[in-house]
């Protein structure tokens, strides 16, 4: 929900930008303009990312909870309660997965994070 409405504004940003007026400013510095482009890109590439790993770790979860409503009442062996407890708990643990790769999925997907990130660490 959240992802997918910074990704319209950005994308209405792109539309309503300013130009500079070439008199008021001097020249347009296609370069500046390319950065930014370029910086939307990535912030679009960054939250699509964000967004499938969160859906791609959290659904298990989901399903394995829909599974035991709908078979709550249904005689079950040990072995196979076992399983679903053993289940659950590896659905609960790739729940918490997207919180703990947002850095590392962000340091893969965007160049200038990674700029920054290196800036950060040689103190720069």
């Amino acid at each position: 929900g959240l992802g997918l409405l910074a990704i319209r504004n950005i994308r209405k940003l792109g539309h309503n930008r300013v130009v500079p007026d070439a008199t008021t400013m001097g020249t347009v510095n296609d370069r500046s303009l390319q950065s930014i482009h370029s910086k939307d890109r990535q912030l679009v590439r960054i939250l699509l990312i964000d967004i499938g790993i969160y859906v791609i770790c959290v659904y298990p979860q989901t399903a394995i909870n829909l599974y035991q409503q709908i078979t709550q009442y249904d005689t079950k062996s040990f072995d196979q309660t076992q399983a679903e407890v053993s289940i659950q708990y590896l659905c609960s643990f790739c729940g918490f997965i997207p919180y703990c790769i947002g850095f590392y999925s962000n340091l893969i997907v965007s160049k200038t994070f990674r700029n920054e990130v290196k800036n950060i660490f040689l103190c720069k």
